[in-house]
């Protein structure tokens, strides 16, 4: 399993021969049979050559670029990898971007050097450390503001920076107030956009701007996530959100535009960058720039997300639920729905006529159907989708101008009293009331369905014996059902019965027995 290693050395100073070797060793399966000794000794090796002076002046920016390749295969696995992922690895590879010197220069090394850099951050969580301490972030932050690079070097530049953010709230500090994060992710943003808007890119890319989008807005994400939760004795996060919001003016306006502008998609609608843009917002103040047509878009994105990712009955196929990740995909933006609804009335108005159940959804139960206020008052009560229920309900609850009579009365008391209790909101049973029509026709408290629409059932004088004993048990073991909930604590009006009329209650013996 040495032959790769013994060629690489035996080859490494005749560039032509050396490319034709990493051509094979890269197309081919000879990285996968090298036992570990050798894999770090190919590693050590190659990392040698990329610092040594005398190498550099044989190596063609191909070859160089060909064995960065080969290093960045090896690199997948951690294992014999440790001279790759020590401090003088992370040196050795951004010196071989073009970072050191703190401009960056396009290159096809240079590229694949920030492909190694991305893996290895990825990989090994040390290394985040190694590339701010090897001064990797000033010229990598500075790709940023360049529209003079491929997209990949400008992926490559947000993805690296996404990833020594994470759980490196030092390096985010610098990066705002040292390295103008701010600016150079607007100016990536707002190219990333233009190109999505006008579906070409400035220079020819093998990644698309949506790409670059989305891991722009990842990066967005940690930077807003260590610098909305600052909380000192002086400032509150308010304070530090609408401080970093005005910082990111610039960034968030091309957000907004982007879900605007975003077309939407009946399969797959919450997808990047759409649910990452709606993530952003997450840590940022509104703002009058989230304008109606934002809003609608979102409401859009929810009417169509909704069917798609939970389809008819929240309680169903709970394994499907989560492969799909709707839990986690559509509170967000529930989330966002409710800051815009706080926050500005149009908003608010315009979601409880789009969103709320309407007259013409009173002819049934309002949590039937397939109307998306019907698939939304049945996630009311939704116990597979956690947050996107409490989400909804403190939605519909600022949509009904935190009244919980209002609530109530739109919902059906039935959908909102688990929301009520758990909030401690006292509210009883209300009695049957006019519905908002001009028609003033009455509608069932507890389901919101009209009174005159509601299907009553076969009469009781007109059930044979059997039909009423069977009813007899259903209402027992409903009450039984919902002592055990603790939301009423009555007594169960059959067992009663049963008790008052001891000995005078008669089992009702069935057709079949009276044919034997």
């Amino acid at each position: 399993m040495t032959m790769l290693l013994n060629d690489y050395k035996s080859k490494r100073s005749q560039k032509e021969e050396l490319s034709s070797l990493l051509a094979t060793a890269i197309g081919g399966n000879s990285i996968e049979g090298l036992d570990l000794n050798t894999k770090q000794k190919l590693v050590e090796a190659i990392l040698v050559d990329l610092r040594s002076e005398d190498i550099s002046k044989i190596w063609d920016d191909k070859v160089r670029s060909q064995v960065l390749e080969l290093l960045k295969l090896l690199g997948r696995s951690p294992s014999g990898c440790d001279p790759l992922y020590s401090l003088e690895g992370m040196k050795t590879l951004v010196t071989a971007a073009n970072l050191a010197s703190g401009q960056y220069t396009e290159s096809l090394s240079s590229v694949e050097a920030l492909k190694c850099i991305a893996n290895s951050l990825l990989l090994v969580s040390a290394t985040k450390d190694y590339f701010s301490e090897s001064n990797g972030l000033p010229a990598c932050t500075g790709i940023l503001f360049k529209s003079d690079v491929s997209g990949m070097s400008r992926f490559l530049a947000v993805r690296i920076l996404f990833f020594v953010t994470v759980d490196r709230p030092s390096i985010v500090t610098s990066l705002v107030d040292t390295y103008d994060v701010a600016s150079g992710l607007a100016q990536t943003l707002k190219l990333a956009v233009g190109e999505m808007q006008n579906k070409q890119f400035t220079t020819p890319s093998p990644v698309s701007p949506q790409m670059i989008i989305t891991e722009a807005l990842k990066l967005f994400f940690n930077l807003a996530l260590v610098e909305t939760s600052k909380v000192d004795e002086d400032n509150s996060e308010e304070f530090f959100q609408k401080k970093f919001a005005n910082k990111f003016e610039q960034s968030i306006s091309c957000i907004l535009t982007l879900i605007r502008d975003y077309p939407l998609s009946p399969t797959n609608t919450l997808s990047s960058p759409l649910l990452n843009a709606i993530h952003a917002l997450l840590h940022v103040p509104y703002t009058s720039d989230w304008d109606q047509d934002v809003v609608a878009k979102l409401t859009e994105a929810l009417t169509l997300a909704v069917p798609e990712l939970v389809g008819d009955g929240p309680e169903e196929n709970v394994d499907q639920l989560r492969e799909r990740k709707a839990d986690d995909t559509i509170a967000p933006l529930l989330l966002v729905l409710r800051r815009a609804a706080a926050h500005d009335k149009s908003s608010r108005d315009y979601l409880a006529k789009e969103l709320l159940p309407r007259e013409s959804d009173r002819i049934q139960p309002v949590n039937k159907g397939d109307h998306i206020s019907a698939r939304l008052v049945r996630l009311m009560t939704s116990t597979a989708l956690p947050h996107t229920k409490d989400s909804l309900c403190d939605l519909f609850y600022v949509l009904c101008d935190e009244d919980a009579t209002t609530l109530s009365q739109k919902v059906g008391y039935g959908n909102a009293i688990g929301f009520l209790m758990n909030r401690n909101i006292p509210l009883h049973p209300p009695p049957a009331a006019p519905s908002d029509s001009s028609s003033q026709r009455e509608v069932n408290p507890i389901t919101g369905q009209f009174l005159d629409e509601e299907d009553h059932g076969p009469s009781f004088a007109d059930m044979t014996d059997e039909e009423k004993e069977r009813e007899a048990e259903r209402l027992f073991v409903l009450f039984e059902r919902l002592k055990k909930t603790g939301v009423v604590d009555v007594e169960n009006p059959i067992a009663k019965a049963m008790r008052e009329n001891h000995g005078r209650v008669t089992e009702i013996e069935s057709d079949e027995d009276d044919e034997n």
